[in-house]
């Protein structure tokens, strides 16, 4: 906030907690908005679960909306009036291609053409997989491929992103009822899930590169699970530490992670290691 001349003493700054999920994507995380004197200008996640994998250790993300950051600092209320260059405003560069493309997801957009398009990407991610139509005991994937390195997961997930987008186009044409939603959702889903533990099994295969030479450290990798309320928001905290089990720190106030690894992110950012 002080990079951008912002003083917290002075504005309201707040963290409101926004978990956030994308169940076609099989990805959820715990995270919080952050409000700039009530407008959100970022978020961040710590992801527990991405295309169905739980993430060890968690995974962080830090998004900025760099519009309304725009908006604040140059104090003005509508972001179409924002002055993208010297005489040029944003809504003169990017108002019309708003209006196009709003009209043409939820009003022109050929429904046939959107089905077809979802169902032969559904079909091109399955056969650079080789994901076999049927499941194993307890819903374990079956691939036909069982060299994961033979398996083609980049290409296989950008079908997958495509069906996604045009889930997205047929949702906002409202050609979807609500229980053709949770089937689309589900395919979508299963077809992420393919290609994230494809990609795990592929990065196993070649010895995790480039960690080949350090796995006996990644075994004592800390796995961030709980979290404490500090101050108007909460934190992730390892389990090494007591922060992680009870909620209050050791009585050394240190944490006792991996020496390798020091300890999770967050623990080192409050100063406990």
């Amino acid at each position: 906030m002080r990079a951008i001349g912002t003083d917290p003493l002075k504005h309201d700054i707040r963290f409101v907690e926004d978990d956030w999920e994308s169940p076609t994507l099989g990805a959820w995380g715990l995270g919080w908005e952050v409000w700039l004197d009530g407008l959100e200008i970022t978020q961040f996640t710590y992801f527990q679960q991405v295309g169905g994998l739980e993430c060890t250790p968690i995974a962080g993300e830090l998004t900025y909306g760099l519009e309304r950051i725009a908006m604040y600092l140059q104090g003005i209320d509508n972001v179409y009036d924002l002055q993208w260059t010297k005489g040029v405003s944003y809504g003169q560069i990017c108002k019309r291609a708003e209006w196009e493309w709003s009209t043409y997801n939820f009003e022109a957009a050929s429904v046939d053409l959107h089905r077809e398009l979802f169902d032969q990407y559904e079909t091109q991610s399955r056969m650079l997989l080789g994901l076999s139509e049927q499941k194993g005991k307890g819903g374990i994937l079956i691939f036909d491929k069982e060299d994961p390195l033979s398996r083609l997961v980049l290409p296989a997930y950008d079908c997958v992103i495509k069906c996604s987008h045009h889930f997205n186009v047929l949702d906002a044409r409202g050609a979807i009822s609500v229980t053709e939603r949770q089937r689309y959702i589900t395919r979508v889903r299963h077809a992420a899930r393919a290609c994230a533990e494809s990609y795990f099994a592929q990065r196993q295969a070649l010895n995790f590169p480039p960690l080949s030479g350090r796995l006996n450290t990644m075994q004592g990798l800390i796995k961030i699970r709980k979290y404490v309320k500090i101050g108007m928001f909460s934190l992730f905290l390892c389990h090494n530490c007591g922060l992680g089990r009870s909620g209050t720190r050791q009585a050394t106030g240190r944490c006792a992670g991996p020496a390798l690894l020091r300890a999770s992110p967050v623990c080192a950012s409050l100063g406990l290691v």
